[in-house]
């Protein structure tokens, strides 16, 4: 059996995460066993607790944190000045753009890609589905058209990326509006 007893401040912080499953903490002390549902749960927490670098604990003061600032209406971004980073102005299909689109290529194995849930756009002033929407505008190819290119990118791109790779090349994750 796993030692636990780290858990035990978040376990009481936190106990209505146990409600379903029961309350752990005298298991723990060594009263009584350990339901397979509250291991699963503890195992889950001690996987997160080293995670997270502090901890849950310290997950859990920022967060509080983080809402106490919120409720106060202070602006995290307070300070923070917006910048234009340096660029260069490539000619379609030039030398120039042909070896930034290699480099880019060999990069792709090593980067994760974001989908946006569906839903309607009408917050973008947009009456249809989001994924419909343009990536970009020099094509003006929508997110499900985006996609099939970056997994034929991540096919052609597959040679290119090392065994040190921690990413696969189609990672992605996804968020709720």
């Amino acid at each position: 059996m796993a030692d636990y007893t780290a858990l035990l401040p978040a376990i009481a912080e936190q106990a209505h995460l146990f409600e379903a499953v029961g309350d752990p903490t005298a298991a723990i002390g060594g009263e009584g066993e350990l339901s397979a549902d509250q291991t699963t749960l503890l195992d889950q927490l001690l996987a997160l607790d080293a995670k997270y670098v502090g901890g849950l604990s310290t997950y859990r003061a920022n967060a509080i944190g983080l809402l106490a600032s919120s409720a106060a209406g202070e602006n995290p971004l307070e300070g923070f000045v917006p910048s234009v980073p340096e660029g260069a102005v490539l000619s379609a299909h030039s030398e120039p753009f042909r070896e930034a689109e290699r480099r880019g290529i060999g990069a792709s194995a090593h980067t994760g890609f974001v989908l946006v849930a569906g839903g309607l756009g009408e917050r973008l002033g947009y009456g249809g589905i989001k994924v419909a929407l343009p990536t970009e505008s020099t094509s003006g190819v929508c997110c499900r058209g985006a996609r099939a290119r970056r997994r034929a990118t991540a096919a052609a791109t597959a040679a290119a990326r090392s065994a040190s790779c921690r990413w696969p090349s189609c990672c992605r994750a996804t968020r709720t509006s």
